[in-house]
This record gives structure tokens, sequence and C-alpha cells, in this order.
């Protein structure tokens, strides 16, 4: 699903609703061993909230062209470590950090800068994720019955992320 930051903003006031996370995802044909690997872009002030933990080094510069973090499974599969270089298409990146998520299609990615992301893939936000009292289908119908605009579909947006019980 595509939403831009004023949709996000309105989620945001559902009272269940904790936070939110805006990020833009995208898919890169690295090579025959990662035909479908993954490019996220989250804003670095938001990557606690999106369930990244910093394992190695440090998370990107907000703004960073050339600066990446590897999930953990991924710098393992390709063999990469923080101080290493990366290339993805005409472009080089440096990898500053190393991270878990604790999901296996996340593990298995990597993160960039969002605003950095969007400017190279000329894209605006998002899938999102946030933390909501109930779960991801009764969740994204509610959503969708407030705004049919919007128009959530909670496979698309629950992929990369999951819906934690949070009460308040």
């Amino acid at each position: 699903s595509v939403i831009d930051e004023g949709d996000l903003a309105d989620v945001g006031r559902d009272p269940d609703i904790v936070s939110t996370v805006g990020v833009l995802v995208t898919i890169e044909d690295l090579d025959r061993d990662n035909p479908m690997f993954l490019r996220i872009g989250v804003p670095p002030d938001k990557l606690e909230a999106f369930g990244v933990r910093v394992v190695d080094g440090v998370s990107y510069n907000a703004t960073a062209a050339d600066e990446m973090m590897l999930g953990y499974r991924a710098a393992r599969n390709l063999d990469k470590g923080v101080g290493d270089t990366m290339q993805i298409d005409d472009d080089t990146y440096r990898v500053v950090g190393i991270y878990a998520t604790d999901q296996e299609f996340g593990d298995s990615a990597s993160m960039f800068p969002l605003v950095s992301l969007q400017a190279e893939e000329r894209k605006p936000l998002h899938p999102l994720r946030w933390l909501h009292a109930y779960d991801a289908e009764e969740c994204g119908r509610e959503i969708n019955e407030a705004d049919e605009a919007i128009g959530l579909h909670t496979s698309t947006v629950f992929l990369w992320s999951e819906v934690f019980p949070v009460r308040r």
C-alpha cells in the first residue's frame, strides 16, 4: 500500500494507535543468489520504533547518500561487515551498521536513510508499521472503514512488519 505523510498522520491520530513509522521498500536484483534483495528506507530516529536493533557499528546518518546497514543474515550471506562497501547498480555504499529485527525478511535485507532512498527511487511513502491494541486484520478494516481513500491492504502492510498487542 502507498500512503503519504498526511494519511500517516491521520492514522496516527487514532487513539488506539500507539505509533506509526513510514518506510519505503524496494526490491533489487543483486545477483543470481539474491534476485529479490530488499532495500528498506527508514528514518534513523524511527529505527527502534520499527523494531530495529543495531548489533554492530552505528546507524546511518539521516541524509547520507552513501551509507547503509545490513541485516545480520544479509551480512552473513553477502560476507560483508561494518566498514565494507557494497555495490548496488551504479552506486557504492559503505556498510556502517549491522542490525537485527527478529524477523527473517528484515534480517535478510538492507536499510537506508528514508530521504536518500526516496530521492534515488523518486517515490514518496510507504508501507508502514504501527502498534495497535487489535489484530492486523481488524486494524486494517477499521482504518479502511474510517477512510476508504487510504485503501490499506493488510497482506501488504504487514508483510514487512508485525502488529503487536499493546494496551494503553
